[in-house]
């Protein structure tokens, strides 16, 4: 079975990666001009952009001093192949506080394959507004900030820089940035050895500074500086990758790129095929993780998995833990009811786009409307989109749900996030899915699991469950072939945080398949 247009990319946990490098711990320690009315740059930084030892991108950093404020102003382009078809990814940002550290306001915006995304932060003494949205349509919060201590991008540069100069071993901060939302993130960095690195072709001598983050547990990453706090390089090992930003000039950092192709590589091969996998109605897996050489062996190689109506947990150890997708028998695992950010809309579930609307209209008659909560309104959904979208290809990134509905475009993502959007605007709680499904071949590879994504909806009012739905690969009955990783009700703001969880595993999974049961037979 052939399943081109149905595996997830991971171009979005790409993304994601590198936005954190870029404004969750990208800090440079440089010095700040003091004393002009005019716009003086106080530093002003290019880095290029390396993926698999191939140049991918750029990193440009600008901090601009007018009066008493400063501006930090980040942006990024990366881009990566996706089979044969080239992916770019761009990102900006822009912070303004006063001198003595104060925030006024923030901005940031994403763009993938020509949707573009942006949010923006005003900030009070005592509260945050926060706005996202997209071309047609924003939404805002307002969130309370009292007690919360964290810096603003100039004045975390300080605070690491006096701290360094201090001869700190251990400096640690929190920060916010417009891209991954309104929560402050804790950072935590470690000075270690000076030892000599390669920057533009010659060695010089650095400062190694590993560094962590509160949103991307078991990642770190590891920044070196001169003897002047400059950063010239920073690597960040996410399972199957090495990214590095190293400093470089404009002339370098914006040359020609080579971009890696990264799909592949997250496959997961087995030793036996699947008979029939859209068939298979129960499986129990071995899921192992296996060690990195650059992260702290026991906690990386620790796996917690989600548990839904489907699946439960059989046993765990250190490094490996059994896992049963059954559909036969739903198992309602007494979890705590979805609150309100699974029935919201957001960017990308932005179910009040009236486009959304009109589909309903499409989709489903004036009994299923007001069956909120009935599984078979549910699974009718799931048929629609399946239907509804018919240009199946690689081509789009992540879109929102509102963009799916007018270019019927996409591949499991779209399929995802369309129909958590359907089922959100009749009240039933949603949320997307993201792990892995055996495909008999994909891309020239043959027995294998790849990363997926698909959708979960809360059935059952108080004492329900989440019930699995794809309807990128199989609208009428979901099937055991598939192992969830993670969720997330892509809430602004929070649905980065959620995805990263994955990133430490990537190309670090075995899956051995112990049981399988079909309609009418047993595989062992």
């Amino acid at each position: 079975m052939h399943l081109f247009p149905k595996i997830v990319a991971t171009e979005p946990i790409i993304r994601i990666c590198i936005a954190y490098i870029m404004v969750g711990v990208l800090c440079s320690a440089h010095d700040t001009a003091t004393g002009s009315s005019a716009s003086t740059t106080n530093y002003e930084q290019w880095f290029t952009a390396i993926i698999q030892n191939k140049p991918c991108g750029w990193l440009h950093i600008t901090e601009i001093r007018t009066g008493d404020r400063i501006e930090t102003i980040e942006n990024t382009q990366i881009s990566l192949r996706r089979g044969s078809l080239l992916m770019t990814i761009t990102m900006a940002e822009r912070f303004n506080e006063t001198i003595d550290g104060t925030p006024i306001e923030a901005h940031g915006s994403q763009t993938l394959s020509g949707v573009k995304t942006f949010s923006k932060m005003q900030f009070t003494k005592d509260s945050i507004t926060y706005t996202t949205g997209h071309d047609r349509q924003s939404r805002s919060i307002t969130i309370d900030q009292q007690g919360n201590d964290w810096l603003p991008p100039a004045a975390a540069n300080r605070f690491l820089r006096d701290h360094l100069s201090a001869g700190s071993k251990l400096i640690e901060y929190q920060r916010i940035s417009p891209i991954q939302g309104p929560q402050p993130t804790t950072i935590t960095h470690q000075i270690h050895g000076g030892q000599q690195i390669e920057v533009m072709g010659r060695f010089v001598p650095a400062v190694e500074i590993k560094t962590t983050s509160s949103s991307m547990p078991g990642i770190t990453t590891r920044n070196f500086v001169d003897t002047n706090g400059r950063l010239l390089k920073t690597s960040m090992n996410i399972g199957l990758w090495e990214i590095d930003m190293v400093a470089s000039d404009q002339q370098l950092a914006q040359k020609q790129i080579n971009p890696p192709e990264f799909m592949t590589g997250t496959f997961i091969k087995v030793d036996h095929p699947i008979s029939r996998p859209r068939e298979i109605r129960s499986a129990l897996y071995e899921i192992q993780v296996k060690g990195s050489p650059t992260a702290a062996p026991q906690e990386e190689r620790q796996i917690i998995l989600p548990l839904s109506g489907y699946q439960r947990i059989v046993s765990t150890a250190e490094d490996r833990i059994q896992v049963k997708v059954d559909t036969n028998h739903l198992k309602k695992y007494s979890p705590v009811p979805p609150d309100h950010t699974y029935r919201d809309p957001s960017n990308m579930i932005d179910w009040d786009d009236p486009i959304i609307s009109s589909l309903l209209a499409q989709a489903l008659d004036r009994e299923d409307m007001t069956a909120a909560n009935n599984r078979n309104t549910a699974q009718k959904l799931c048929r629609f989109v399946h239907g509804y979208i018919d240009k199946r290809d690689l081509s789009v990134g992540f879109a929102s749900a509102g963009e799916v509905a007018r270019t019927r475009r996409g591949d499991c993502t779209e399929f995802a996030v369309l129909l958590a959007s359907l089922l959100r605007a009749i009240d039933i709680p949603s949320r997307i899915a993201s792990g892995l499904v055996y495909a008999d071949q994909f891309m020239g590879h043959r027995q294998i699991f790849g990363y997926h994504m698909w959708t979960q909806a809360w059935i059952g009012g108080k004492d329900g469950c989440w019930i699995d739905f794809d309807a990128a690969l199989n609208p009428n009955q979901f099937d055991a072939t598939h192992i969830g990783i993670t969720t997330s009700s892509l809430a602004d703001g929070q649905y980065t945080n959620d995805l990263v969880r994955m990133v430490p595993i990537l190309g670090r999974i075995d899956v051995k398949i112990l049981k399988l049961q079909g309609n009418s037979v047993d595989a062992n």
